[in-house]
Parts: structure tokens; C-alpha cells; sequence
């Protein structure tokens, strides 16, 4: 289970000996930077369309490279977008996991994946979304071994989520304290909220 959102919470309330509801509120103003590692398929666009503070790095083509990633939280947080998204594989986490394991990182980074059975979930959700065959053929075919490697990587150890059957992504951020800003609409004349603002049930 990802912690990284209740753990400043919780460190926020040791520190100052603030009540929950401060704790959070301080926590909800700061929020950190979160590079989010998903496998594709979890929900990362559907995030960054409802979500005004998130960023889905799909839209950018770049090497899955530490340097890169760094660059893309540093591009986005200037842009008001502390959570940034980016899909993984087993090639990109295998390739570059010695460089993760031993760098110090300046933002929060959380792996989210599904778990080993929702292979069959997965292949739906692509032909729903309209992948083609050779997308569908190369993911489904990485599932396991992706997953695999994202179960072995100690430095996010604390900050993995793995997605249950039939969740996506904002749920999955939302349950681990990660804050998400819905986007508006003022169509009944106020704005839609989600259950983002709500204290985290750990609270």
C-alpha cells in the first residue's frame, strides 16, 4: 500500500502536534510533487482530465530515464500540476532500476499496477478504449513480468498501489492520500467536488 500522502500527514501531526483536520489542511496546501509509475490501462488520462493538479506525461514523447522523469515533475509543478503521470513496463523499470534504487530523488514517486489476475480485466479495458492488436499483443503479453518487477523494487517499497479488480487509478491515488483537484463545472450553478476533499478514511 502507497503511504506517502497519510506518512507527511502523520509527520506533519508529530512534528506540530496539530489535530487531524489541521494536519490534513497543512498537508492539502504544501502537496508535495508525485511522480505516479502506472501501468497502462490503470486510468492516468482519465486523471488528467478531471483532475486540474495532474499531468499525464503520454502527451510528451521522452526516454524513461530518471532524468527525464525529473524534468517532467520540475516541467509540470511549474504549471500548477504537482501530480504527474507516466506509464511503466518491465523494460523501462528493468533498464533503469539500478539508477532508481540509488538515486535520491526530490519528489514523491508511487508505482501503481494491477494485480496478477486481472489479466483478462486489462485486455477488455484496451479493446473498450480502442487499442489496436499490436498494443493490446505487447502489453498483455509484459503483464506479469511487469508486475514482477514493480513487486521486487525496494526503493518504493512503501509507495506501491496495487490496483483491486474493477479500480482505476483516481480511486486507487485518492484511498493512499495522494490530493487530486477535481476540475469544475458549473452547470447546476455549483461546483462539482469529489471525494477528494474528504478526509482520508485512515482520519
Amino acid at each position: 500500500m502507497a503511504t506517502i500522502g497519510k506518512w507527511n500527514i502523520l509527520r506533519l501531526k508529530e512534528k506540530s502536534g496539530m489535530s487531524d483536520l489541521s494536519a490534513y489542511s497543512e498537508f492539502m496546501n504544501t502537496r508535495p510533487e508525485t511522480l505516479v509509475l502506472a501501468f497502462p490501462g490503470t486510468g492516468k488520462t482519465y486523471v488528467a482530465k478531471h483532475y486540474e493538479n495532474a499531468a499525464d506525461s503520454d502527451d510528451i514523447d521522452m526516454s524513461p530515464t530518471l532524468s527525464s522523469f525529473s524534468w517532467l515533475v520540475s516541467y509540470y509543478a511549474q504549471q500548477g500540476r504537482n501530480v504527474t503521470m507516466a506509464p511503466f513496463g518491465s523494460y523501462s523499470l528493468a533498464v533503469h532500476a539500478y539508477q532508481w534504487e540509488t538515486s535520491r530523488l526530490t519528489f514523491n514517486t508511487i508505482l501503481a499496477y494491477p494485480s496478477k489476475d486481472c489479466l483478462d480485466e486489462y485486455v477488455e479495458r484496451y479493446k473498450q478504449r480502442g487499442n489496436g492488436e499490436q498494443f493490446i499483443s505487447t502489453w498483455i503479453g509484459d503483464f506479469k513480468r511487469a508486475i514482477e518487477i514493480a513487486e521486487k523494487f525496494k526503493k518504493f517499497e512503501h509507495q506501491k498501489i496495487v490496483l483491486k479488480p474493477g479500480q482505476y487509478l483516481a480511486q486507487a491515488l485518492m484511498e493512499n492520500g495522494v490530493y487530486l483537484q477535481p476540475r469544475t463545472t458549473m452547470e447546476s450553478g455549483f461546483p462539482e467536488l469529489s471525494a477528494a476533499y474528504a478526509i482520508p478514511a485512515a482520519f
